[in-house]
């Protein structure tokens, strides 16, 4: 039996089949992220947790590409559970920190590791001294990601902090 032609426009059914897909609950895409350290894979991690924190907040603006994704999977997607170690666990603590908080932009911490976490800008002269480390960590990076952080944690309305039901466990 050859299927139908399915009109276009105004008059077309909704959902699959003509069923009106308004009247399913969406799903909902639970996720569980495990970042590991490595100042090299920072960058990597900061970029993919930038593109997690998109999908899980697919209703803001400059998000339409997940959101259309979700609509078509009939899906919502939320971050549950974040863990990670070193650099892992900045980008957790910074992923946690945009869950709860709709000012938070994950970009910010992006463009700190791309600029301020660079091998080259980071590495001490082997020459002066005996450093205790070969990166200059504590005296530069730190205070970059420290400024990064509270930007992140900064809201212009603090009612619109997450509830503790809906914050992700780290």
């Amino acid at each position: 039996m050859d299927p139908q032609p399915v009109p276009a426009g105004p008059a077309a059914p909704s959902g699959l089949r003509g069923a009106d897909l308004a009247l399913v609950p969406p799903e909902e895409l639970r996720l569980a992220v495990v970042l590991n350290g490595g100042v090299s894979l920072a960058v990597w991690m900061g970029g993919s947790v930038l593109e997690v924190d998109r999908l899980a907040h697919a209703d803001r603006p400059g998000n339409g590409t997940y959101a259309t994704m979700l609509a078509l999977a009939g899906c919502r997607a939320r971050v549950d559970v974040i863990t990670g170690t070193s650099a892992g666990g900045i980008n957790g603590a910074a992923l946690a920190l945009a869950q709860v908080n709709e000012d938070a932009d994950l970009s910010i911490l992006r463009e700190v590791w791309a600029e301020q976490g660079r091998f080259e800008t980071l590495l001490r002269s082997p020459v002066k001294g005996s450093p205790a480390s070969l990166f200059k960590g504590d005296e530069h990076f730190l205070p970059e990601l420290h400024t990064a952080l509270a930007r992140l944690a900064r809201t212009t309305d603090p009612r619109r902090l997450a509830s503790p039901e809906e914050a992700p466990s780290t």
